[in-house]
């Protein structure tokens, strides 16, 4: 079993089932991985990101990492998300996560807003893999 450097509830796993507790966790995790980042930090979280990845997904994950560290770079830019609920829907490995992100160019916050994103999970042989954070809203890039 995977887990978060931090684990602040009890969970369960039996077979290709995961708790919504432990469903939760990860997602957050991954949440933090990529939506708190800046130009210096994406790098390193989107490596830990592809120990977790699906592999039908490392390949669009890598690239889409990689667009968004230039864009980063470009602007100086680095963003947060605070997370303020999340719903877990274990049937389909799915976690929403309602909240606030904020982007900075430099030090100076530049933008806030409410955002819901989805975190889209997979089983395989017992072990859970993420495969890919989608905002709501926006077109699917696959």
């Amino acid at each position: 079993i995977v887990l978060p450097p931090e684990v602040r509830r009890e969970f369960w796993v039996e077979g290709n089932r995961f708790s919504p507790e432990y469903l939760e966790e990860m997602a957050a995790y991954f949440l933090h991985l990529s939506l708190d980042v800046s130009e210096s930090t994406l790098p390193y979280n989107t490596e830990i990101l592809m120990r977790y990845a699906d592999s039908s997904t490392c390949s669009y994950l890598r690239d889409k990492y990689e667009k968004d560290i230039k864009k980063l770079k470009k602007n100086n830019a680095s963003t947060n998300f605070e997370i303020k609920e999340l719903t877990v829907y274990p049937d389909q490995n799915t976690v929403r996560a309602e909240g606030t992100l904020n982007r900075y160019i430099g030090s100076k916050m530049i933008q806030t807003s409410e955002e819901t994103y989805e975190v889209q999970l997979k089983t395989y042989r017992g072990r859970l893999f993420f495969q890919k954070i989608k905002r709501m809203g926006e077109k699917d890039e696959d």
